[in-house]
């Protein structure tokens, strides 16, 4: 496998960068995935998924990480991650043909904060940034959600208003469709609650919701069984406790493992 950096964007704050990890196997229509680091929307940096995302490229799917404009580096609100997270999917749904990705199977994944951008890719229409070609589609096949802020209403404090939090808030935007979703979150983390309160609304706009609670550390095999049919808006969500994206290898399978070979036909 090889890793790239490229920058994707340029911004008055500066230049963000995306490093896609590329399989050795042919180019073709192959999957992708889209990582997006987090850091409660003030810091964080593209090694999170390191290791998830060379474990992917080795079995075939395409990888990337996408830096995003945090406050501490760049003075930023959630707004502009959500713009950012945004113009990296665009980015990189818009180069499927250079790096030999099926535009059909981009999945947009993250971490706490950036779980919360990797929501917004699909949810937050109306956030785009000046430039972005919104030709483009937002339409991620699939989402993989470690601990995600799903409520942004209730800290409207980091915005200008609460009507700016609730552009960006994925539990007060889910009102018509929410792709195939798998979310992971502690049994002790705080943030469970709103997690669940998602899960429970995509139920009421139509979604088959199944939520799956334990106190393991790791995620045990008998979960292999979600289903992620792209012609099915399938909620699966995973409570364990240390589900932590930046810990051990085993927070990452099998249940993130299963879904993403069924949407990639890969054996991971």
């Amino acid at each position: 496998q090889t890793m790239k950096e490229l920058i994707y964007k340029k911004t008055d704050q500066g230049d963000l960068r995306i490093r896609i990890y590329e399989p050795d196997a042919a180019k073709g229509d192959r999957p992708a995935i889209l990582f997006f680091f987090g850091g409660a929307w003030k810091k964080g940096n593209l090694d999170q998924f390191k290791t998830h995302s060379e474990h992917l490229a080795r079995h075939g799917m395409v990888a990337a990480c996408a830096e995003y404009r945090v406050s501490e580096r760049h003075g930023t609100s959630p707004i502009e991650c959500v713009e950012d997270g945004r113009s990296a999917y665009r980015w990189l749904k818009s180069h499927a043909t250079e790096f030999g990705i099926d535009k059909k199977r981009i999945v947009s994944a993250g971490g706490s904060a950036g779980g919360h951008v990797a929501l917004c890719v699909s949810l937050a229409d109306e956030v785009n940034a000046e430039g972005d070609d919104l030709s483009v589609a937002c339409d991620p096949s699939l989402l993989v959600l470690f601990n995600p802020v799903c409520d942004v209403v209730s800290r409207a404090d980091r915005l200008k208003s609460e009507d700016l939090a609730g552009s960006i808030s994925p539990l007060h935007l889910l009102e018509s469709h929410i792709q195939p979703s798998i979310l992971f979150y502690g049994s002790e983390d705080k943030m469970i609650e709103e997690g669940r309160a998602f899960v429970e609304r995509s139920g009421e706009i139509g979604a088959n919701t199944t939520t799956t609670s334990g106190t393991s550390s790791r995620i045990s095999t008998k979960e292999k069984s979600a289903s992620f049919s792209p012609r099915r808006s399938t909620m699966r969500s995973n409570i364990k406790r240390d589900a932590d994206p930046g810990g051990p290898a085993n927070t990452f399978e099998p249940a993130i493992i299963s879904g993403l070979s069924s949407l990639s036909g890969l054996p991971l």
